[in-house]
C-alpha cells in the first residue's frame, strides 16, 4: 500500500504518511531523504498521520500512536519509536495533529490531548470523523452521519465554537480549512465550497462532471467528451 494518507512539513522536509511507513521528502532537493519503517518488529505498517512538537515526532499507525525524539539521528530504526499508552487504549490511531503547541490524537472518533505524559479525553459527539485539520487556532473536524455531513470547529479546550451544516454544499466532507476569514470545504459529493460565515459559494470546474470514460472526438477545433452515466 503506497497510498499517501497525510503530509506534515517541518524544516524543509515533508513527512508522508503512507501504507508502508513514513517517507521523508527533501523539499529543496526534490528527493527522498529517508524512509522510516516503524512496526513493532521492524515490519511495514500503515501510518495515517505525523506531527511533532518541540521534543517528539508522533505517528498515528495501525499499531497505535508512536513517538520518537526529534533529536534522534536514526529514525529509520524502529526501536527508536515507542508506542504511547497512558490514556490511549491499544489499537489503531487514525490521526494526530498539533494545535497551538497541543498534540491531539484521534482514536475511534474521539479526540485525546497530550497533557504532560498522559492523554486526556478531549471531545466526542457520536459522528464519524473523516478528517481532522488545524488552521491557525482552529481545529476543524469533517464529519458524517448516515447521509449527512458537517464541519465542527473546536478550540484546543474541546469546546465547539461553530457548526457548519448545509446539505446542498456539505454531504461527505473530506477536509476543511480556514483561510483569510473564510472556511474552505472539500466534499466528495458537492465539490469545493467557500463559506464566509453567512453564505456559501460553490466552485465547479469547467470540465466533465465525472471521469470521461466514453468516446472523445474533435470537430471544428472543439473537443467533445462523453462522461458519466
Amino acid at each position: 500500500d503506497k497510498t499517501i494518507y497525510a503530509v506534515f512539513v517541518r524544516n524543509q522536509l515533508a513527512y508522508l504518511s503512507t501504507g508502508i511507513g513514513i517517507v521523508a521528502i527533501d523539499l529543496e532537493k526534490h528527493e527522498v531523504r529517508d524512509t522510516y519503517i516503524i512496526g513493532s518488529t521492524g515490519n511495514k505498517i500503515k501510518v495515517t498521520g505525523v506531527t511533532a512538537d518541540a521534543h517528539f515526532f508522533y505517528a498515528a499507525t495501525e499499531e497505535g500512536l508512536k513517538k520518537a525524539a526529534v533529536s534522534n539521528t536514526n529514525l529509520a530504526d524502529f526501536r527508536n519509536w515507542q508506542t504511547e499508552t497512558n490514556g490511549l487504549a491499544a489499537g489503531p490511531v487514525q490521526s494526530v495533529v498539533t494545535a497551538q503547541n497541543n498534540v491531539i490524537a484521534e482514536k475511534n472518533d474521539s479526540l485525546f490531548k497530550l497533557n504532560g505524559a498522559n492523554w486526556d479525553f478531549l471531545y466526542r459527539d457520536g459522528w464519524d470523523i473523516k478528517n481532522i485539520s488545524v488552521s491557525g487556532d482552529k481545529i476543524l473536524l469533517s464529519e458524517t452521519q448516515n447521509t449527512s455531513g458537517r464541519i465542527i470547529v473546536l478550540s484546543t479546550s474541546g469546546s465547539v465554537t461553530a457548526t457548519i451544516q448545509q446539505p446542498d454544499f456539505i454531504v461527505s466532507p473530506g477536509q476543511a480549512l480556514f483561510f483569510q476569514n473564510n472556511y474552505w470545504i472539500a466534499d466528495s459529493v458537492a465539490g469545493l465550497s467557500k463559506y464566509t460565515g453567512s453564505a456559501f459559494e460553490q466552485y465547479v470546474p469547467n470540465s466533465p462532471p465525472s471521469v470521461a470514460s466514453g468516446s472523445m472526438d474533435v470537430f471544428n477545433k472543439k473537443i467533445y467528451a462523453a462522461a458519466g452515466a
